[in-house]
């Protein structure tokens, strides 16, 4: 083995000329061995903190100038093959360095990169962080997330910024490691945060230039079997130089994990014959028992005179870090694919979410097909009653049986009007609602629709009461809550219980239910005593579509409906179960202290003086019906069942007829149809537009083409007699 001797060998100072030579020669004394060692060191040494341009060393061959570059070849190998970019910048971002990592980043070659700014690979809303990132990193040590953009594409960054102060000026080490992976998910991107702990722990070597380059050297003499480690390697191994040369080289394959020193054994056994050697990656045991993850790369193989191996160098990283982001990324992506599985399967659940509304839409739309046709039929009836109970009078026997017909079918008018309002699907006008009519009307509904073995008790207080709302609404929050108490109480049977009442939510309950503001609110609370529920289904219970009923028995829309509908009154809900105690669902809308309100006073029935009416409905039942009833209150009627017939009259006598009473729903011209072409023909006739129901018009519609009065079905004598009367007065004004 050749070594430098101590008084010739000198390295080359900046801006200097060579001073001296140093001598090679060979030796085999100890001392003489290793002071020339020591003297390599303080060389290596000198190289490393940047005080030589090159060193010259002369032997038998002559003399042989080494260049930094060829010095420091071990250390850019580190730099070049790291995982992670590499940068060393000006202070004002001009890139003077970048290594192989930094280049794939960016989609560039090294040789478009040196020289530019660092600013130009970096994306718009991440150049203000950068600024800040190289003016914090003038004082100390920073760092800071960034987007790294080319040729359409986007890199998160975490970077890493340490100053070094040089002979030549200040310089600014960048490192910075790829968090594209770990963008997918909150828990990914925490995972790594909570790596900054390890990576801070190799933060001492980011502190200057040469920290890229802190990596282990050693040389082999392959002769006498012995190693001459660098101060990084002993690092690296945890031991000191007394100690290493005491025991070396069996210190070393004593720090070998013995799961993987059998391995290293084997390639270490075959030598040079299979030259170059690929680097090696394995596991060792320092003496105080930290286990370590280092990476060795054989260099350059010297031999002798004779051609035989003389002396192997090459350098130990300690890849610990390294491995264990390498860790972090592989369970990332096994994260990331069971967030893809989750996710495709939310995507599916979706779809059939998707498909259930559509169906329930269907069946809205069918809804509103058959509350069309049931008040169709529900006018006919009360129209024939009433009629029959005038021609009666109070006296004649039966009368109370008409009565009964007439109470029974405006109980379906009522109900037809929750099938039109639970068919729409659009927003519901909110007016001032007194809860407690609405409370009692749908109870009187729910007593005759739901089992005797099961008792409803109410607890009522009409005083206080009034709420901005929708009574079906309202009644559809009621029946909700009720059909779910009764089908938790269908086996057994029980008491379902309502209470109405007013309520103050005070700072502590709105503390605990922020969704309720400290005030005055209406408090409905329904409770049964069925079967209860676990704290995992009272937890999902306002979820759409969810539901602890057989497939055939409910949606599990119920209940997000009502949800649904008190949040946007503003208000919140509360519910309270347990297994085999039954449930209390209490809700609570904010009250409004609203004026006491008149009696209500029915409306009389207002008789006509001939006006001639002309009458236009395409049922002939409800067109005999509703013309009876018209000329009993005294009017001149016409009646035609074909809208494009009614036309006609009125063309020929645009002042033949004082009023238009017409369906909506008609073959040839819907209703509005007609009712805009007679305006046209005779502008400022009074029409009155009937329908059961309709999606196409409404009343604030109809008032914009000039119809005068808009009238639900089924309607009664008093209701119709009342329309008939303002639409003619209207007229006349």
């Amino acid at each position: 083995m050749t070594k430098a001797r101590p008084s010739p060998a000198k390295p080359v100072r900046r801006q200097s000329v060579p001073r001296g030579k140093a001598r090679m020669k060979g030796t085999g004394e100890l001392k003489s061995l290793r002071r020339q060692l020591a003297e390599a060191e303080d060389a290596l040494r000198a190289i490393r903190e940047g005080d030589v341009d090159a060193v010259i060393v002369s032997g038998s061959k002559g003399e042989r100038i080494f260049s930094l570059s060829e010095t420091e070849s071990l250390y850019r190998l580190m730099v070049e093959t790291m995982s992670e970019a590499g940068l060393a910048v000006t202070p004002e971002g001009t890139i003077l360095f970048a290594n192989n990592c930094f280049a794939q980043m960016v989609q560039k070659p090294l040789e478009h990169i040196t020289g530019r700014s660092l600013a130009q690979f970096v994306g718009r809303d991440s150049r203000r962080r950068l600024n800040l990132l190289l003016a914090k990193a003038r004082r100390g040590p920073s760092e800071a997330r960034i987007v790294l953009e080319s040729k359409g594409s986007s890199i998160p960054v975490h970077v890493w910024a340490n100053l070094l102060d040089r002979p030549d000026g200040a310089t600014i080490c960048l490192v910075g490691v790829d968090l594209s992976q770990l963008e997918t998910s909150k828990e990914m991107i925490q995972h790594l945060q909570e790596q900054r702990q390890i990576l801070a722990e190799s933060e001492a070597a980011l502190r200057k230039a040469q920290e890229l380059a802190q990596i282990g050297s050693w040389t082999l003499e392959l002769p006498k079997n012995r190693a001459y480690p660098s101060d990084e390697m002993l690092r690296i191994l945890g031991v000191h130089q007394e100690e290493f040369d005491r025991a070396a080289p069996e210190l070393i394959d004593r720090l070998i994990h013995p799961g993987d020193r059998e391995h290293v054994r084997a390639i270490i056994r075959a030598g040079t014959a299979q030259w170059p050697q690929p680097p090696m990656e394995f596991r060792i045991v320092r003496p105080d028992g930290s286990l370590r993850m280092v990476w060795v790369e054989v260099g350059d193989l010297k031999r002798d005179s004779g051609g035989s191996p003389e002396i192997l160098t090459g350098v130990i990283q300690d890849i610990t870090e390294r491995k264990a982001a390498e860790e972090i990324l592989r369970r990332s992506a096994e994260d990331l694919e069971e967030l893809v599985r989750q996710r495709t399967a939310e995507i599916r659940k979706k779809d059939d979410i998707i498909r259930r509304t559509q169906k329930i839409e269907a069946l809205g739309t069918l809804a509103g097909g058959i509350a069309h046709d049931f008040n169709n039929v529900l006018s006919t009836i009360i129209v024939s009653t009433e009629l029959a109970l005038l021609d009666a009078g109070s006296s004649e026997p039966g009368t109370g049986h008409l009565s009964l017909v007439l109470q029974a079918a405006r109980r379906g008018q009522a109900l037809v009007k929750q099938i039109i309002s639970f068919s729409r699907q659009r927003e519901q006008t909110r007016t001032l609602v007194q809860v407690s009519p609405v409370v009692m009307d749908t109870l009187k509904f729910l007593r005759s629709s739901l089992p005797s073995s099961i008792t409803i008790r109410e607890a009522v207080e009409e005083s206080s009461d009034s709420i901005m709302g929708d009574a079906s609404q309202v009644t559809q929050i009621l029946m909700n809550l009720c059909v779910n108490a009764a089908h938790a109480m269908r086996e057994q049977g029980g008491v379902l219980k309502v209470v109405l009442k007013a309520v103050d939510i005070e700072q502590e309950m709105s503390a605990k239910h922020p969704e309720l503001q400290p005030g005055p609110h209406v408090g409905l609370i329904v409770s049964d005593t069925g079967s209860g529920m676990s704290a995992d289904v009272v937890e999902r219970v306002f979820d759409p579509f969810f539901t602890t009923k057989p497939p055939s028995e409910g949606t599990g829309l119920g209940l997000s409906v009502v949800y649904g509908i008190v949040k946007s009154y503003g208000g919140g809900i509360t519910v309270y179960s347990e297994p085999g105690q039954g449930s209390t669902f209490s809700v609570f809308l904010p009250r409004i202290m609203a004026p006491q309100e008149e009696t209500h006073v029915q409306p009389e029935v207002v008789q006509g003086s001939g006006e001639r009416v002309l009458l236009v409905e395409d049922d002939a039942i409800q067109l005999q019906g509703v013309s009876a009833l018209l000329q009993r209150l005294g009017y001149a009627v016409t009646a035609r069942a074909d809208s494009a017939e009614a036309l006609a009259l009125i063309e020929r006598d645009p002042l033949g007829f004082d009023l238009l009473i017409t369906d909506q729903t008609m073959p040839k011209l819907m209703g509005s149809q007609l009712a805009e072409r007679a305006l046209k023909i005779r502008p400022g006739l009074p029409v009155i537009l009937c329908t059961g129901f309709s999606e196409i018009v409404d009343g604030d519609k109809s008032a914009l083409i000039g119809i005068r009065e808009f009238v639900y079905k089924p309607f009664g004598i008093r209701e119709i007699s009342q329309s008939i009367r303002r639409a003619l007065a209207a007229g006349a004004s």
